[in-house]
């Protein structure tokens, strides 16, 4: 992961260089725009490698956020990167028809799956966030920062509770667990389809709100309902677990 995130951002230039005024920050420093650009590479691949935990889930993420950054690509008259967004989202689509596929014909992701997805998804990211400095100022968006962290909202936001959570309890952060959010919908009662059916499209909504109000509100209150949506979606899927395992809990009206 190390090297192939040096390659991307040495020597295909890929990088961060512009914060968007985030903490009133512009243009940055080649060596705050390498640690940056590497730090966002493994945070995306290592995020959609964790939450390729049940059948559909990292494939369906993947095609959301590919579709979400294509578009804009596309819109700006990109080719190389929407047609790279494009064929991720054939390539994923196909995959997913014979992983919820029955007997001989149903195959899995894997690690290397999920990592390839994440690294590709973690370069259209940074790209993203570039491409946007220099679109013409009717295609611009606001606070792109914050879109972009809206369209890998669930994965990024699961691996970094999950991640902290298991330091805080003294457990090893990289040895997996049953308790990322899926594991949660599935303890509930959710099959692995409902599950990620339920995830994915939460995870539109957040994308679809997010663009919307990128161009009404500023770059802090759009990052602050961005993570209240969020944490709004785990508090109601957690609850509702800790009342499956406590069935005598009653709520009170």
């Amino acid at each position: 992961q190390l090297i192939a995130s040096v390659i991307i951002i040495v020597i295909g230039n890929i990088r961060i260089t512009h914060l968007h005024g985030f903490l009133g920050i512009g243009e940055i420093s080649y060596m705050s725009s390498f640690l940056i650009s590497l730090f966002i590479c493994m945070l995306v691949t290592n995020a959609i490698n964790l939450i390729d935990g049940i059948d559909g889930l990292a494939a369906s993420m993947g095609i959301v956020a590919a579709f979400g950054f294509g578009s804009y690509f596309f819109y700006l008259h990109r080719i190389n990167s929407s047609i790279g967004c494009s064929s991720l989202i054939g390539t994923l689509s196909a995959f997913l028809i014979f992983n919820y596929s029955k007997g001989e014909k149903k195959i899995f992701m894997g690690d290397t799956g999920s990592q390839i997805i994440g690294f590709i998804l973690a370069t259209f990211a940074i790209f993203y966030n570039e491409v946007t400095l220099v679109s013409p100022f009717e295609l611009q968006v606001n606070s792109a920062p914050v879109v972009t962290f809206a369209i890998l909202a669930i994965p990024i936001f699961d691996f970094l509770r999950v991640f902290f959570t298991r330091i805080i309890k003294g457990k090893n952060p990289f040895i997996g667990g049953k308790t990322h959010i899926h594991h949660e919908l599935i303890a509930i009662g959710y099959s692995h389809h409902q599950a990620t059916i339920l995830i994915t499209a939460y995870s539109i909504f957040l994308i679809v709100i997010t663009y919307i109000l990128s161009s009404k509100v500023g770059f802090y209150p759009l990052l602050l309902i961005l993570t209240t949506l969020v944490l709004l979606f785990y508090i109601i899927s957690f609850t509702h677990f800790y009342r499956k395992k406590n069935p005598k809990i009653q709520t009170t009206k």
